[in-house]
């Protein structure tokens, strides 16, 4: 899939227009072309100053300009030129973002392209200013790329994106998976998402040394925060109060501040969708990996080395915890204490932790446990595999003694290292219909299955599927 592409990089200014054509390439940090002290009729016209030709000179439709007056210090007006004369530059009415400036003679500037600055200080430009109407003519989705040239470092709270935007971080080519720094030592939340966008390939870290803020807000349904690294928050790491999607996501060192309630991710909102995350190293007494309080879905994630448990959960209604791992976190693997509610752990590992693997007591409602394995030896849980007397577990399995079932647990790397666990999963299908025969192949346990041809040594965190 294709954007309209937007770019954020060191030398740029938030006044230039932030593209010149919207394509995959990076624009230049200064606007190809300049027109101050011109007019505008506070509608979509642009009339550049006497002596200017824009046609001559180049401007072209589909090109992208910055209109605004001169006094400004951001762009208020961002849009597609629709058509270029030799004195005048027409921008689009609808594909824009912002408020074209009230008509005014030799007060207006006009820049076409050049590279932004990006959201620095107090100035939360483009991210919470770029809209999902400012598309190419191919309607391909805005996306704002932001250069790790530079460390992006906010003084002040920041909302963003807004619906179906994109932002994406990048080394030296759009969409190459590099990760651009977002920071702040004030205490604020870094960044709000409130407005459904998406935000992917950012550093999100903190170095304030008060307060209990969150990094990263997420309180408005269909936002989405995809292989971000979230870190140093003196609150939680990711606060989710709404119908969000968390993926792919490393957050550590989170809740500095040792509240009780928090951690790495925070997930209150009801049918939250957090997959492919790895928590850990949240120290403190009171911290936990994951915080549930509403009904979530938890799938191939790590919870590893917190100061608590590696999942709490308040209270959920509907739970679903799916080929996760849970390993050497100070208190229980997941604690379900006190709670009511339905859950699903299935093809799970709980692996060293200091409490029980799996901590159901006083639960409320039935816990359904299938096809999980619990470490023996020196890789128990502490207390125990299970409490509780609402529990209904099934398929369990035991490791050998000290079997650590991870190929390098201790520097991140936790692909399971058997091959004989490969399919010791449920399988998810009932295929009972007289026409079918039936799916075989069963899942693994764990986060992040071997290869079937020998496992899996990669260094670092493997995100992987469940089949």
């Amino acid at each position: 899939m294709g954007f309209t592409n937007f770019c954020c990089r060191s030398g740029g200014s938030n006044l230039n227009a932030g593209t010149r054509t919207g394509d995959t390439t990076e624009p230049g940090t200064a606007a190809a072309f300049t027109y101050a002290s011109g007019n505008s009729d506070g509608t979509s016209l642009f009339t550049a100053p006497g002596g200017s030709n824009p046609q001559t000179d180049g401007v072209a439709v589909g090109d992208w300009g910055s209109v605004y007056l001169t006094a400004a210090t951001v762009a208020v007006f961002i849009g597609r030129v629709t058509a270029v004369s030799t004195t005048t530059i027409t921008f689009s009415t609808t594909n824009k973002s912002g408020t074209f400036p009230v008509s005014g003679t030799g007060t207006v500037t006009c820049k076409i392209g050049g590279a932004w600055a990006g959201p620095t200080g107090a100035t939360t430009f483009p991210i919470s200013f770029m809209t999902n109407t400012a598309i190419n003519g191919s309607a391909q989705p805005v996306r704002i790329n932001m250069k790790s040239d530079q460390t992006y470092t906010r003084t002040s709270a920041m909302s963003g994106p807004t619906a179906a935007v994109n932002v994406e971080g990048y080394t030296t080519s759009y969409g190459d998976g590099g990760f651009a720094t977002l920071t702040s030592s004030s205490p604020i939340v870094i960044l709000t998402m409130n407005a459904g966008g998406k935000v992917k390939h950012l550093k999100i870290s903190s170095t304030t040394g008060t307060g209990t803020s969150a990094n990263v807000v997420m309180n408005t349904s269909s936002a989405t925060l995809e292989r971000c690294e979230v870190t140093g928050a003196r609150g939680n790491g990711i606060t989710i109060t709404a119908t969000v999607n968390v993926i792919g996501c490393e957050v550590y060192n989170c809740n500095i501040a040792n509240t009780a309630g928090a951690g790495g991710i925070s997930a209150g909102g009801t049918g939250a969708h957090i997959a492919d995350c790895f928590v850990h190293d949240n120290a403190g007494v009171n911290n936990c990996g994951f915080q549930v309080s509403a009904p979530t879905r938890i799938i191939r994630c790590v919870s590893e080395s917190n100061g608590l448990a590696g999942l709490r959960c308040a209270a959920f209604g509907v739970l679903l915890i799916e080929n996760c791992d849970f390993y050497n976190n100070a208190g229980d693997g997941i604690n379900f204490n006190a709670v009511t509610g339905y859950a699903i752990v299935r093809n799970c590992n709980f692996i060293k932790n200091g409490g029980w693997g799996i901590n159901g007591t006083n639960l409320a409602y039935t816990l359904d446990i299938i096809n999980c394995a619990f470490g023996a030896g020196t890789m128990a849980n502490t207390s125990g595999q299970t409490t509780g007397n609402a529990i209904n577990a099934v398929g369990i399995i035991t490791y050998p003694t000290d079997f650590n079932p991870y190929c390098d647990s201790l520097n991140g790397n936790f692909t399971l290292k058997a091959l004989e666990y490969l399919d010791a999963g449920y399988n998810n299908f009932v295929q009972r219909a007289a026409s079918y025969a039936g799916s075989t192949q069963e899942l693994p346990i764990g986060a992040v299955p071997p290869a079937r041809g020998g496992f899996l040594n990669k260094g670092g965190f493997l995100v992987g599927g469940a089949m």
